[in-house]
């Protein structure tokens, strides 16, 4: 079903996993994959908690050798 991203369950949390070089591509990638989710619900009936949603870009920090 999700292309994009990498899902993972613990009980009843799961959280999705995405990465990229590119913002702009991992920005459209989450997009696609949190629509997909979005019509998986709506279809199948499960609740959401928007309250315990969360969102967070870690950028790791490049060090450059010359």
């Amino acid at each position: 079903m999700l292309g994009n991203s990498h899902p993972r369950m613990y009980a009843d949390d799961t959280h999705l996993t995405f990465a990229s070089n590119d913002v702009v591509h991992l920005e459209e990638n989450m997009n696609d994959d949190l629509t997909k989710i979005t019509e998986w619900l709506s279809a199948n009936k499960p609740t959401l908690n928007k309250s315990k949603t969360e969102f967070m870009l870690i950028k790791a920090k490049v060090k450059y050798f010359y």
